[in-house]
């Protein structure tokens, strides 16, 4: 493994992006070939003011936008915002995690908690707020989520199976679930029992 300590590269941007090809140089013996794929990014953290212009980090009830070319590492949970709009890219850093939102909009952007080749394995929780009268927003409607153009990497700790059949009839205030197949569902999950006929 190599680590490397850079200096201050910048707000990324459409025009700085903070991106290029990896070149190690060992002195006295030459430079290592790297895979074709061997790509660095620079990030810009949440919590830095250089992320928000110099200025303060967003508070509680701000609207946040994220531009295109820009690349943001959450790595504290940010207060309740209005609007999320990504246009960039937003990962969740490794880390546990909050984000809550009125709305959270990924145009032609990226929101990121793990991938599939590396699941999120700490504590990521997205809640969306919102009101019965709540403004919506044209096609997506309010307290949402949305993607258009978009890349949503949502993947946690991988599971055996994440749902299956019921093995006995299930009723009311019932305290144990017996199933058609084993889970490896952790501790403290939650889990939606839903009818096989129509009442």
């Amino acid at each position: 493994m190599v680590e490397c300590t850079t200096g201050f590269h910048g707000r990324t941007d459409a025009a700085n992006p903070g991106t290029g090809f990896v070149s190690i140089t060992v002195d006295g013996i030459g430079v290592a070939a790297a895979a074709p794929a061997a790509l660095y990014t620079y990030v810009d953290l949440w919590s830095r003011s250089s992320t928000w212009g110099g200025g303060p980090l967003p508070i509680e009830g701000d609207s946040v936008v994220i531009p295109a070319g820009t690349s943001v590492l959450m790595d504290i949970s940010p207060p309740k915002l209005v609007v999320l709009i990504i246009q960039g890219s937003l990962t969740f850093d490794r880390v546990d995690l909050n984000l809550d939102a009125h709305y959270i909009f990924v145009q032609d952007g990226s929101l990121t908690v793990g991938r599939e080749e590396d699941p999120f394995l700490q504590k990521a929780v997205v809640t969306l707020h919102g009101t019965p009268v709540s403004k919506e927003l044209p096609i997506y409607g309010a307290k949402v989520l949305g993607c258009r153009g978009c890349t949503l990497d949502l993947h946690g700790a991988p599971t055996v199976r994440s749902w299956t059949t019921l093995g006995a009839t299930a009723a009311p205030n019932d305290m144990e679930l017996w199933l058609h197949e084993p889970v490896d569902w952790a501790n403290n999950s939650y889990v939606v029992v839903t009818s096989t006929t129509w009442v």
